[in-house]
């Protein structure tokens, strides 16, 4: 009976207790929802008011110091001085005509490179013997140069043909020949290359033709048939005709390869969000064993993402991308096997890092995880400062290596760009599974801490009772 007196005692101690203190879980439970202002006084809201602030402090402070100061600047930075490395755009001059016109174009092209904000042309290799179309667009997607200036043979020779004889028709037009690669990165070649080649060019027609004025004017050799039949030998006698091996063609492309790469990551983001939200919502960590979590997650991931990117690929097939252009029906097979192994390389990288952060703060890390990625995924490299070559590593590049390769015949490197997306994944496997058992003992030690912990008290209320 005294045991019970006792223990009665206590139970109306703990009642009165919890019916006084404003922060304990019961109280909330009787207390009416919506009936407090966010300024009231009572010791509960002023608890939530503090916590509130104590959140939006820190986030506002991780936003400003980590994500706009630390994070942002990697992609501002790549993209600063552009213009500044444009010399390590490198072109090419083929002199075939070895004439006036051949040197005149050569020396004024070659003669306008040193500066940084201006590619850097040199005089094509003589060991590779170019002289083919077909020679210049190997070189070109194999991606040798960034443009060839050719002086098509006899050029020169076939001028002074017509100057002399007065027959036509001329075409100034067949005097030099510029190819480009455009598909090889549009942003680099509209942007830089086929300006340059613009400009230098008109320069060279402007001065050439008065040159040739000139010369015609104080030889007098201008005659009534010259301007009759051939009249652009005298006033526009050297032009050229621009050739473009692998024009950029298709605007869904646009989509597919830039914005489309952060859809996919945010793809893989959402998914890994839900496997968190499932495994710890039903409380399979830590019902399970290390083992089973981990194949049950990259389970998940191997057979989501194989679906998912299917029904990505299929979107962007049904808005007219070019898989099939080179490759046939396998164009589309290689884009969504790419894409399948993009999405597990850049999912798995997330689901590795939502381990060790959790769910809170995993938005910080994708933030970086997708600007480290773009950085390097809208100008070539050559454009960007050196420690941006990190980006031939990553997830971004080899994918939209893969498209520009299935779309538009650039330079196949696919077996490559697979092989880097594959490392990623082995390496993401093996991070996913030292952090699942780095958090899964830590979960342990804590876990034994607690057992500790109550039966510490348990004891002294046993002792306590007697």
């Amino acid at each position: 009976m005294k045991r019970s007196a006792v223990d009665s005692l206590q139970s109306s101690d703990d009642d009165a207790t919890a019916v006084t203190h404003p922060g304990d879980r019961r109280v909330q439970a009787e207390d009416p929802p919506f009936t407090h202002g966010f300024l009231d006084k009572d010791p509960e809201t002023s608890r939530a008011r503090s916590l509130y602030f104590k959140i939006i402090a820190g986030t506002l402070l991780l936003v400003f110091t980590y994500v706009i100061w630390g994070v942002l600047p990697i992609y501002w930075g790549s993209v600063f001085k552009l213009y500044h490395h444009a010399h390590n755009l490198h072109g090419w001059i083929v002199d075939l005509d070895g004439g006036a016109i051949g040197q005149t174009v050569a020396q004024t092209f070659i003669g306008g490179s040193g500066p940084t904000t201006k590619m850097t042309w040199l005089t094509a290799p003589s060991n590779l013997n170019l002289t083919t179309r077909e020679q210049f667009e190997h070189a070109l997607v194999n991606e040798k140069a960034w443009a060839i200036v050719a002086i098509n043979q006899g050029a020169t020779e076939h001028l002074n043909q017509v100057l002399s004889s007065g027959n036509g028709p001329y075409n100034g037009t067949s005097a030099v020949t510029v190819y480009i690669n455009e598909a090889r990165s549009s942003n680099a070649v509209r942007g830089f290359v086929l300006p340059e080649v613009q400009m230098t060019m008109a320069q060279i027609e402007a001065r050439f033709a008065a040159q040739q004025a000139t010369r015609l004017g104080s030889s007098g050799s201008v005659s009534a048939s010259l301007l009759t039949n051939a009249p652009l030998a005298v006033v526009n006698p050297l032009a050229y005709t621009l050739d473009n091996v692998r024009p950029f063609d298709s605007a869904i492309v646009t989509v597919v390869n830039f914005v489309g790469l952060i859809y996919v990551t945010i793809i893989a983001f959402v998914t890994v969000v839900a496997n968190y939200n499932a495994t710890t919502a039903n409380n399979l960590f830590p019902r399970l064993t290390i083992s089973t979590l981990i194949t049950l997650r990259l389970t998940f991931y191997f057979c989501s993402y194989f679906v998912l990117s299917c029904f990505f690929s299929l979107l962007n097939l049904a808005f007219g991308t070019p898989f099939s252009r080179y490759f046939g029906s396998s164009g589309f097979v290689i884009y969504w096997v790419m894409a399948w192994v993009s999405m597990l390389a850049l999912g798995l990288t997330l689901d590795a890092m939502i381990i060790l952060l959790t769910v809170k703060m995993i938005p910080f890390f994708l933030i970086f995880w997708i600007v480290i990625n773009v950085s390097i995924a809208a100008y070539p490299f050559e454009l960007l400062p050196g420690v941006f070559r990190y980006g031939y590593a990553m997830p971004f590049y080899n994918l939209s290596r893969t498209v520009l390769t299935i779309c538009f015949n650039t330079k196949n490197e696919i077996g490559m760009n697979f092989g880097i997306q594959i490392a990623w994944v082995v390496l993401n496997i093996g991070t996913i599974t030292l952090f699942s058992i780095f958090v899964s003992k830590r979960y342990l030690n804590q876990y034994r801490k607690s057992q500790e912990t109550t039966a510490d008290v348990e004891k002294t209320r046993e002792a306590g009772a007697v």
